[in-house]
């Protein structure tokens, strides 16, 4: 007689396995959420002919500004990195440690840093002195932009809850809660202002012209939030665009239109629109390998709006040689793209002041 019961406990083992990970805790408490249908893209190949400078020279190109000699200064993973113009000569200014995001231009000689988890710091381009900024409780300080007489930095802190390794941010689209914030640093008196409290993924951050509004993107709701600085509506906010095609994160203001530039980290993805609106399946997908979780679409977008939130011209690229696009900057008749996975830099000229109308539409 044969005996069958070695055979039986072998099959135990699978379902134990099962078992305890089902029941093992997940990293994350996740939210349910349905997303607004998404748009569809009136496709265009306008960053298809992009310049990839400093290409696999550079790791994580979050954010890029240009100084008057048409250098480039990249916040490159731990580094900050001055590229030269024709993307031969890479030179690293600072090595703080953690991660450095956005940039800003304090003046002609100094740039603010974002850093999670270091909170905000300065960088003298000439004599590399940084200078740490009182930012305490900061610990994801992503995106900022200065005011016009350099005393005030406004900034995103996209999480107050997941931080520290650079993946992180993964652990927040999936819980679907609002754990960012948008503030204020009065660099002459050092008061730290919170602005905006229950941000979904808190990122790019950019003034209004006049300076009289901020605008700041929240990545996983697709929309982007106006916080007014002064006039009849000072201290109120409200939303200045909603249901993006993408996941918004840099965000800039294109002083030749005066349009906002939204850098599209990437378009839209079905799968992850679906999966919110089952908070179970979320939490038993944080627990499994990164590498088993729905990938980002290779796919190069950039947004542009006016000051109504609308959105007037995209630039894209739906082959994807350009992608993860996490800052567009205009500066004179060129767009530079930041990037935080391709491993280059973007450049490509731009020989009218003036987009073309590509808006979006239903499905």
């Amino acid at each position: 007689m044969v005996n069958i019961l070695p055979q039986k406990r072998l099959l135990l083992i699978p379902v134990a396995l099962v078992a305890a990970f089902l029941l093992a805790p997940s990293p994350i408490q996740p939210a349910q959420w349905t997303p607004p249908k998404a748009q569809a893209l009136t496709p265009n190949s306008r960053l298809a002919g992009t310049e990839r400078v400093a290409l696999k020279r550079l790791h994580a190109a979050e954010d890029v500004l240009v100084d008057a000699a048409q250098r480039l200064y990249v916040s490159d993973g731990s580094r900050i990195m001055r590229v030269s113009q024709n993307g031969n000569n890479l030179e690293a200014l600072a090595n703080p440690g953690g991660q450095n995001l956005g940039l800003g231009w304090l003046n002609s000689d100094v740039l603010v840093v974002a850093n999670q988890p270091l909170g905000l710091f300065t960088l003298n381009i000439h004599n590399k002195a940084i200078r740490h900024l009182s930012t305490p409780g900061i610990r994801y300080a992503n995106a900022l932009a200065v005011s016009r007489d350099g005393q005030t930095v406004y900034f995103s802190q996209s999480s107050n809850r997941y931080y520290g390794e650079s993946w992180k941010y993964l652990y927040d689209l999936l819980e679907a809660k609002p754990h960012g914030s948008l503030y204020a640093l009065n660099l002459k008196t050092g008061r730290l202002t919170r602005l905006l409290n229950n941000l979904y993924y808190a990122n790019g951050v950019a003034l209004s012209p006049q300076e009289d509004y901020l605008l700041v993107n929240e990545t996983y709701r697709y929309r982007i939030h106006r916080y007014w600085l002064r006039g009849p509506k000072a201290g109120q906010h409200d939303i200045f665009a909603d249901n993006l095609p993408g996941f918004p994160d840099g965000l800039s203001l294109d002083p030749k239109t005066g349009h906002y530039l939204a850098a599209m980290y990437t378009v839209r993805n079905p799968v992850v629109d679906w999966l919110h609106q089952y908070p179970y399946l979320k939490a038993q997908l944080a627990k499994l390998p990164r590498f088993l979780w729905p990938k980002p679409k290779h796919y190069g977008l950039v947004a542009a709006f006016d000051s109504t939130g609308q959105i007037v011209g995209t630039f894209q690229d739906p082959g994807g040689k350009i992608f993860a696009v996490s800052s567009a900057r205009r500066v004179n008749n060129t767009l530079y793209l930041g990037s935080l996975h391709g491993g280059f830099v973007g450049r490509l000229p731009l020989p009218n002041a003036t987009l073309s109308i590509h808006p979006t539409k239903p499905n």
